[in-house]
């Protein structure tokens, strides 16, 4: 049987008990990705600035109305009771769907920036050691 020793203090740190409080690990996770949060904001909070314009301009709110519509557009296909169909403008946008936007949207992003942060791990190590061979 091989012999493993354990370095206790490293397992205590690992292993506590007692977890963070989910707001301070959302801090620093702000504090970290500042730009990932600005641009997970603004991709949620999209729709909600078209359907102020919608209302605030009601001369060219048919335009706004159009890049509203065609935010939710993807997600539509759900159906109700996230989308309401209709003949004339092709959907409603209900709470729920609001709500699933958010989700997706901001949980894309999320992933996607997560998925490029490993890359660029990844792919800096191999590139500094090649320049260090040469």
């Amino acid at each position: 049987m091989p012999n493993i020793s354990v370095n206790p203090d490293r397992c205590q740190r690992r292993c506590a008990p007692h977890a963070r409080p989910v707001t301070s690990t959302v801090r620093r996770m702000i504090r970290r990705h500042r730009k990932l949060a600005i641009i997970t904001v603004c991709v949620t909070l999209f729709p909600f600035v078209l359907e102020l314009l919608t209302w605030l301009t009601p001369d060219i709110g048919l335009i706004w109305f159009f890049f509203h519509q065609l935010y939710y557009l993807p997600l539509s296909e759900v159906g109700q009771p996230f989308f309401v169909p209709d003949s004339e403008v092709g959907f409603w946008v209900q709470w729920p769907g609001r709500v699933l936007a958010v989700v997706v949207y901001g949980g894309g992003v999320i992933l996607l920036a997560r998925a490029y942060v490993r890359w660029r791990a990844r792919s800096t190590p191999e590139k500094s050691r090649a320049h260090d061979a040469n």
